[in-house]
């Protein structure tokens, strides 16, 4: 008999679900509004809510769900996965997201950084799993990566992950300010392209490894993600 979990990637803007099967098959899928300006406790008692109508439709399909997985766009810290990082969720910081949601499902759940997940998710089903390292670049609201291995799995050696590889000073004199505080980081300065994708390509010019793929929509980069990974020979 199968095993099906539930994936519930959270973000800034849409929550989106996934019941995905051990050869990384998706066989319900579902999205939901992320509550805007609302306190930890209201978005968090939101996920949960949607989560379960989603759990227990599932469950009514026909499917052996055993456990649920959360990808966050922050950091989590220590065993209760204390949020940090949150620029884009800021309400979130310093919130013990563990406790409630192990309350609502049990102690069959995870959390992870959401490029961590989406780097273990592309190396086991994806372009990388033919090869023995891969690098995963996402684009989008922000900058971030994630390294993995065969040998080692998931490279965890800042924030349980790769790290905060979008708060990267790229321009040290420049004045474009984050949500974090910090000024002309990575993740901001390319929000502040806007339609212009060029400058983001250069990235090719310090590793033509790096293949990205820009997808604009409506004259305003909208998403972008590694359509290659890079992989070292």
């Amino acid at each position: 008999m199968s095993c099906y979990a539930i994936g519930v990637d959270i973000g800034a803007t849409n929550t989106k679900l996934v019941l995905v099967s051990e050869d990384g098959k998706i066989h319900l899928h579902d999205t939901f509004l992320t509550p805007k300006g609302s306190q930890a406790e209201n978005i968090v008692d939101t996920i949960i809510k949607e989560t379960r109508a989603f759990y227990d439709r599932a469950l009514s399909a026909g499917f052996d769900i055993k456990g649920v997985g959360f990808a966050v766009p922050q950091f989590s810290e220590g065993k209760d996965f204390i949020q940090r990082q949150t620029n884009n969720m800021r309400s979130l910081e310093g919130f013990p997201l563990y406790p409630p949601l192990r309350d609502a499902f049990g102690p069959s759940i995870t959390i992870i950084n959401d490029l961590s997940a989406a780097g273990i998710a592309e190396f086991r089903f994806g372009c990388g799993r033919n090869h023995e390292r891969m690098l995963l670049m996402a684009i989008g609201t922000g900058v971030c990566i994630s390294f993995v291995t065969r040998e080692y799995g998931l490279l965890r050696y800042s924030w349980d992950g790769s790290g905060d590889t979008g708060m990267i000073i790229v321009d040290p004199n420049g004045n474009v300010e984050c949500s974090c505080g910090g000024r002309a980081v990575w993740s901001r300065w390319f929000q502040a392209q806007g339609s212009d994708a060029a400058p983001c390509l250069r990235l090719n010019e310090v590793n033509p490894r790096f293949l990205a793929k820009i997808k604009t929509e409506k004259g305003r980069s909208r998403s972008a993600r590694c359509c290659r990974s890079g992989v070292w020979r």
